[in-house]
């Protein structure tokens, strides 16, 4: 219960924390790539339109296919495409990492509200979830400041390795306890 509670909050918290905290890296990009603000707008707004574009027929997918798997199955390739981001060569290929990054994105968020929901009793439940939820919000609020640290002191890649390696370390403690885990 435990291990899925703070497996799913910490992946919230991931995945909205680098939603919110490209935009603060956006003009280290644009100065890079020497980009219109038409396609400097696309590097954020890609990421949240193929989260949402997928989160219905992942719902139904993990339902049919398990919801763990599908959970597992999303942590990794947002890892892959998160440390993948980092290192792209070109403003095409970091749109096209942002993509997949976001549909990645999307397993995760179609499924994590239901690994909780099915792993806590009822009278835990509405403190589990507002924990996981608690989780996403605080990523969304201190990506722009804490992100903002970052690539400023350290670049707009960085910020990409960063994530990157603490998805990685949530990413093998999830597989290590949930693998083995299904309702």
């Amino acid at each position: 219960q435990n291990t899925i509670l703070a497996v799913t909050a910490i992946t919230g918290f991931l995945a909205t924390f680098m939603a919110s905290s490209i935009n603060i890296a956006l003009p280290l990009i644009e100065s890079e790539f020497h980009l219109s603000a038409v396609m400097l707008g696309w590097i954020s707004t890609a990421f949240v339109l193929s989260t949402g574009a997928v989160l219905m027929a992942v719902g139904r997918i993990a339902d049919l296919y398990g919801r763990t798997r599908i959970y597992l199955i999303g942590l990794v390739a947002f890892t892959v495409f998160t440390f993948a981001s980092a290192f792209a060569p070109s403003v095409t290929v970091l749109l096209v990492m942002r993509v997949l990054q976001g549909l990645a994105s999307g397993l995760l968020f179609a499924t994590h509200h239901a690994l909780v929901t099915l792993s806590h009793p009822p009278e835990v439940r509405g403190r589990a979830l507002g924990l996981q939820v608690a989780g996403v919000y605080l990523g969304m609020t201190v990506g722009p400041v804490l992100g903002g640290v970052i690539v400023r002191n350290t670049g707009w890649r960085i910020l990409f390795v960063i994530v990157g390696a603490l998805c990685l370390l949530n990413c093998v403690a999830a597989i290590w306890k949930l693998r083995k885990t299904e309702w």
